[in-house]
């Protein structure tokens, strides 16, 4: 998400496409009350809130909007409850360092309900948060909610302290979560199913330490957590991640796990699927995947510091074993938006701090322009190399080259991956190979390179598709089957079945769910189907949705999502 200036002018300027069909709200006082009514600014569709309660209650009366309500920099302090955050309410601060939300241990500070769905918060601290005898101190997410460039502390509750993440699906990037309390368990997250609906839990870049009760809890049936360079670290006490029944889907990569409890206890009896690259001050997490080291001192500073970007981190030796640890990179920014080098294909440091990160070239605080971080340098094309005088040694035998339009190579670059290729009946392990359209690829439990021919290169992993071409596009249709008989029945009951499909890269590339396709420019972004709807939501870079219901497009921007829907 852009960063927006206090001033108003600036921040309607700024406003991301996605928004366009909504209302801005501009916040001008740190009072909590709903007493004045929201008022225009003089811009269409903007409009001066005396109290942040008051925005959210006007922002939610449109269900089909996608509203945003803007902060600066000052202390909300919650007297009147928690805020119940709306569909499609994107909440934005000036930074995490300046705004603060502040429950003031009164109340749990912010809740998303079942049926909210695109809830977006960013640059933002939620702090103080209270539930008494309940869960989610400082947030309770039974919907589908975005943290990015947050800092979540000092909350409190019998589980998930600082977020209780109830049957819906949380997705924190680039944030802290710090200084949380759970009494019973899961101090940082805690994430359980609700009325059947299991929870699912995305962290990436982004650390989470010094909570008490555990980092993070997962507690019911078919629930998922995944976890892409994380530091976890001095949660004491309780389990750093803690497993319990084993029947979850728990995946680790690149990540720090670093003395949690006072018995170093990183994992609980039940471990979590190692997905490479991982380092761990002990080995109770039983890391044995490629590249992953267990019994080793990552060497971390002594404490959370202010190494640049919105949120505090801990930084790395550049004599840890984290450093240059990852042979592919998978992300292209670490917690203070720095970037890691390239276009995330290239090797870096485990954790959420890359030691030699560069800081964005506009914008400070950790907010960097995709346009201008995003873009590798071009490598030298075969043609260039061809034209130098030949060495008179043999050649290398030549990898697989795809053909523009008809295949692309596909590799394994983590976990475990599958393929069956156009007439087969089955799927197979893959390696390396070159896959022509109609292949099929289940990435569900591993990370899969993807290179067209004129060179373009993405990463694709938590689910599966098949392989197309259209108008120079590569085309990645989600085939993971979906049973939507619940959807009649209910639309808590359809979301029980989900599919979804994470790329990371740059390229002529394009992921085409139920409902809608997201055509992208160099980015990170989710696709992800239910049975009623197809929502995009996009980490970095900038991502072109077609609605396939309505045949309009939206461009969506960093922190936005878009949620397509089958007609009624």
């Amino acid at each position: 998400m852009r960063r927006f200036a206090i001033a108003a002018v600036l921040a309607f300027c700024l406003l991301p496409v996605a928004g366009a069909s909504g209302a801005t709200f501009l916040v001008t006082s740190t009072v909590d009350s709903t007493a004045t009514a929201c008022t225009p600014q003089g811009a269409p569709g903007v409009l001066n809130c005396a109290s942040l309660r008051r925005a959210v209650q006007e922002a939610g009366t449109n269900a089909d909007a996608t509203d945003e309500i803007v902060l600066g920099a000052g202390t909300f302090t919650l007297t009147g409850g928690e805020l119940v955050l709306p569909s499609g309410l994107g909440i934005v601060g000036a930074s995490p360092r300046t705004t603060i939300i502040d429950g003031g241990f009164a109340g749990r500070v912010v809740r998303v309900p079942a049926n909210a769905t695109d809830v977006i918060l960013t640059r933002v601290t939620i702090d103080e948060g209270f539930a008494n005898g309940a869960n989610g101190g400082n947030i309770l997410n039974e919907g589908d909610l975005f943290l990015f460039n947050v800092a979540v502390t000092g909350g409190l509750a019998q589980n998930g302290g600082g977020i209780a993440n109830s049957g819906g699906e949380l997705l924190v990037a680039q944030s802290l979560i710090e200084g949380n309390t759970g009494t019973t368990g899961g101090g940082a997250i805690d994430n359980a199913a609700r009325s059947g609906t299991p929870g699912n839990v995305d962290v990436v870049d982004s650390t989470i330490a010094g909570n008490s009760g555990g980092a993070i809890q997962t507690r019911s049936s078919g629930n998922s957590v995944q976890l892409n360079h994380v530091t976890l670290a001095h949660n004491v006490p309780g389990t750093g991640l803690s497993i319990a029944p084993a029947d979850q889907t728990v995946e680790v990569r690149a990540s720090i796990l670093y003395t949690n409890s006072s018995a170093n206890l990183n994992c609980g009896p039940n471990k979590p699927t190692d997905l490479g690259f991982n380092v761990e001050s002990a080995d109770t997490c039983t890391f044995r995947g490629t590249g992953s080291q267990p019994s080793v001192d990552p060497q971390l500073s002594g404490g959370l510091t202010n190494a640049g970007g919105p949120t505090n981190v801990f930084t790395i030796a550049p004599t840890s074993p984290a450093a240059g640890a990852v042979a592919q990179c998978g992300t292209i920014f670490d917690q203070r938006g720095y970037t890691r080098g390239g276009n995330g294909l290239t090797p870096c440091d485990a954790g959420a701090y890359e030691i030699d990160g560069q800081p964005p070239t506009e914008g400070g605080g950790g907010e960097p322009t995709p346009t201008a971080t995003a873009e590798p340098t071009a490598e030298p094309t075969p043609i260039a190399t061809a034209a130098q005088t030949p060495a008179p040694t043999a050649t290398p035998t030549p990898e697989p080259t795809p053909v523009a339009g008809k295949s692309v190579n596909a590799e394994q670059v983590g976990g475990k991956v599958l393929v069956k290729l156009p007439g087969a009946n089955r799927f197979v392990p893959l390696d390396e190979a070159v896959i022509g359209n109609g292949s099929e690829v289940d990435a569900r439990a591993g990370r899969v390179e993807i290179t067209r021919a004129d060179g373009g290169r993405a990463v694709f992993y938590s689910g599966q598709f098949k392989v197309s071409t259209a108008g120079g596009v590569t085309v990645l249709t989600l085939s993971e089957p979906l049973d939507c008989k619940a959807a009649k029945r209910s639309l808590a009951a359809a979301k029980k079945k989900s599919r979804k499909l994470w790329g990371d890269g740059k390229g002529a590339f394009r992921t085409s769910g139920k409902y809608s396709a997201a055509t992208v420019r160099g980015t990170k972004w989710l696709v992800q189907d239910t049975c009623t709807t197809t929502t995009t939501k996009v980490v970095t870079g900038v991502v072109e949705v077609r609605d396939s219901q309505t045949k309009k497009k939206v461009v969506l921007r960093k922190g936005k999502s878009y949620v397509a829907r089958a007609r009624k």
